[in-house]
């Protein structure tokens, strides 16, 4: 379990971590903090869900394994609740892939 003093400067890859923007919640794995700008985050994987849509999109791209990038600034980031994770786990699942936790990289299933 993670200490209770996490931050997003503690993040460590394979994180997986909330961000709560009024009626949209993005759940993301962590891969690193920007190398060119310490103020974006890149993503392995990410959902979107939308709360007033009541959908949920699947942000991974496995043919150039594109990176998704947050910004830090002015945004709460926390780790992932154990209903949050899985919610990413199924869609990717819906998708054929698999979060593989002990190499920290997705996975076709």
């Amino acid at each position: 379990m993670k200490s209770l003093k996490w931050t997003i400067e503690t993040a460590e890859r394979g994180d997986i971590i909330t961000i709560n923007e009024g009626s949209i919640k993005l759940i993301f794995i962590f891969k690193e903090v920007d190398k060119e700008d310490d103020d974006k985050i890149r993503s392995i994987a990410a959902i979107s869900v939308h709360t007033t849509l009541h959908r949920i999109y699947l942000l991974y791209n496995p043919q150039n394994q594109t990176d998704y990038f947050f910004t830090k600034h002015d945004v709460k980031f926390s780790l992932a609740t154990e209903r949050e994770k899985q919610l990413l786990f199924d869609k990717l699942k819906e998708k054929g892939y698999k979060w593989n936790a002990k190499k920290k990289e997705i996975e076709k299933i």
